[in-house]
């Protein structure tokens, strides 16, 4: 769980934040291929609404103009609904993470077995709190205090759902390099 560049989190771009996040041993003969298409529908949607909340600019902020009292009116919606699914969902507690397309690290009380494969269900957006679910294998735990750290490399991941998930990391990082230059 080095920053050395021959780990997956050590080598290339990755996001850090905090992450509702639960696993399970993988259920005997679950092909990870099989969760790629949902996976990448929840990636697909959690850009759509980044993208829907980012500002215009040129000639699309004309016709923002236009549709700003629209966009205010779903913005309320979409905000309900979110509450009321994040009420019914009961989300897994938000835990330090660090994310690349190859691998996750996290901190937990209760950690898997090294060596052992894993089913990570990931809520990487409060409005939409669905997973992505990644079959992964455990690398390393290292006890931290009171919790352990947690080092797995993701499993079979196709070329789709890798995309997505770059898309999504560069999005999440570029965003929090804004904020730390904010102040």
């Amino acid at each position: 769980m080095s920053d050395d560049g021959g780990a997956p989190l050590g080598s290339g771009l990755h996001y850090e934040g905090l992450v509702p996040l639960a696993w399970e041993p993988a259920p005997a003969g679950l092909d990870p291929l099989s969760l790629q298409g949902d996976n990448a529908e929840v990636l697909r949607f959690i850009t759509a609404i980044d993208e829907f909340a980012k500002p215009a600019h040129g000639e699309d902020a004309d016709r923002q103009g236009e549709l700003a009292r629209i966009e205010g009116k779903l913005d309320i919606l979409l905000e309900l609904v979110a509450q009321a699914l994040r009420e019914q969902a009961q989300l897994p507690e938000a835990v330090p993470v660090r994310l690349s397309t190859a691998a996750i690290e996290w901190r937990a009380v209760q950690a898997p077995s090294v060596n052992s494969p894993i089913l990570l269900s990931l809520y990487l957006h409060t409005s939409y709190p669905r997973p992505i679910r990644l079959l992964a294998n455990v690398q390393d735990v290292e006890p931290v205090g009171q919790s352990h750290r947690i080092d797995a490399h993701f499993q079979d991941m196709d070329e789709t759902l890798s995309d997505w998930l770059t898309k999504l990391i560069f999005r999440y990082h570029r965003r929090s390099i804004a904020q730390h230059r904010r102040g």
